[in-house]
């Protein structure tokens, strides 16, 4: 008579949790395992599960739009380079006392040469007003030559000084009523022009920049006008500029001074035979630009490496939002409370990591050989002498 199998009870069924060999760990369908993606998060950074996987998406989409948004500045920026732009700083510094810039005479036509009244006294002088009253200088003119030969007064000696007084007219006379009183130069001289124009050329310098800023006005008139200074300091890598940067001679430094003279004039006196200049600065705030005078040089370089440098710091923002998880060997991240708020708040979800919901769930299961191997007996994060 055949026998029956016997059917195995119930309580001598075999382990077959402890028998079956555990398999790969399921892979979520939000986060992909692209060597683009590793590159940016690793796998696991967040932990195991739906909600870490949910969390490593949306931290790698957040990281490839941080790096996007820098590399789009920075070849932004060297795209104006090749394109020829210049980068430029700019800032505004406050004098107490700024040099009176000295001034050129010339003829009208290029290639002419100033003429001198036979009968004159002088050809140029200068006259130093302030509170002290009218004082006039002893400075000597000279004969100079640019694309026609004119007659300069150095001036470099001199300087204008920032006064706090706001009850003294331009003259140094005392004032009622509130004014704003600065120290001026007054400049006279009898050349004249050879041509017919019967108009002067006009050229202002200084001691650090001997290139004249120009102006024309008419002989015999009176001219009574404004200063404004603009600075523009060369970074080339010239050998006098890179000696003066190891020095620390600040001031050898190549430097361009641009004078702006806004000013009115008006008809001299009758048989009047000299022209008068009267200038002041309208304040004692100078813009200096710092640039090269060509788009590529060392300064061009130092400028993008200055950008870069500065860009790399927004990757700080990556660091705040997905501060890294202290618990476990491997380095893990977590998400940050204002990170949590702003997505719970703006886009309805629950932005969190899932190390907590790994170690629930193998606890869950009775996988607990697993769970000692990996965390310690003394929990996530234990150390090799503790686990001992």
């Amino acid at each position: 008579m055949p026998t029956s199998a016997a059917t195995p009870r119930e309580d001598e069924s075999p382990n077959v949790a402890s028998t079956a060999s555990p398999g790969p760990p399921p892979q979520s369908t939000m986060g992909m395992s692209t060597p683009l993606c590793q590159s940016l998060v690793p796998d696991n950074t967040f932990g195991e599960g739906p909600v870490a996987a949910r969390t490593l998406c949306v931290a790698r989409w957040f990281l490839f739009v941080l790096y996007f948004v820098l590399i789009s500045v920075f070849g932004l920026y060297l795209t104006t380079f090749i394109m020829g732009r210049v980068e430029i700083i700019d800032h505004r510094m406050k004098y107490d006392k700024l040099e009176a810039p000295s001034i050129a005479v010339c003829p009208w036509n290029p290639g002419d040469t100033i003429l001198q009244q036979t009968n004159a006294s002088y050809t140029i002088y200068a006259v130093h007003i302030s509170l002290k009253g009218a004082t006039r200088l002893p400075n000597m003119p000279r004969r100079c030559q640019f694309d026609r030969t004119c007659e300069c007064l150095d001036l470099q000696d001199v300087v204008l000084m920032d006064t706090e007084d706001a009850h003294h007219g331009p003259t140094g006379l005392e004032s009622k009523e509130v004014q704003n009183f600065r120290e001026s130069i007054e400049i006279r001289t009898t050349l004249m022009d050879s041509s017919s124009t019967q108009t002067l050329k006009f050229g202002l310098y200084d001691s650090m920049d001997h290139r004249p800023s120009w102006f024309y006005a008419p002989q015999w008139y009176m001219l009574i006008g404004q200063l404004r200074l603009d600075s523009w300091m060369v970074s080339e890598e010239n050998a006098a500029n890179l000696k003066a940067m190891f020095t620390g001679d600040m001031g050898a430094l190549d430097r361009r001074h641009f004078y702006n003279f806004d000013f009115s004039s008006s008809v001299g006196e009758h048989n009047q035979r000299y022209t008068r200049i009267w200038y002041e600065f309208r304040t004692f705030f100078v813009m200096e630009t710092i640039s090269a005078q060509k788009a590529w040089s060392l300064f061009t370089v130092v400028a993008l490496l200055i950008l870069l440098i500065g860009l790399s710091n927004v990757l700080m923002i990556w660091e705040l939002l997905f501060p890294v998880y202290s618990g476990g060997a491997v380095q893990r991240r977590q998400v940050s409370r204002p990170m949590r708020w702003l997505c719970r708040s703006f886009c309805c979800l629950d932005l969190r990591d899932g190390h907590e919901d790994r170690h629930w769930t193998k606890e869950k299961s009775g996988d607990a050989d697993a769970l000692k191997k990996e965390t310690g007996q003394g929990g996530y994060g234990s150390t090799s002498s503790e686990q001992a």
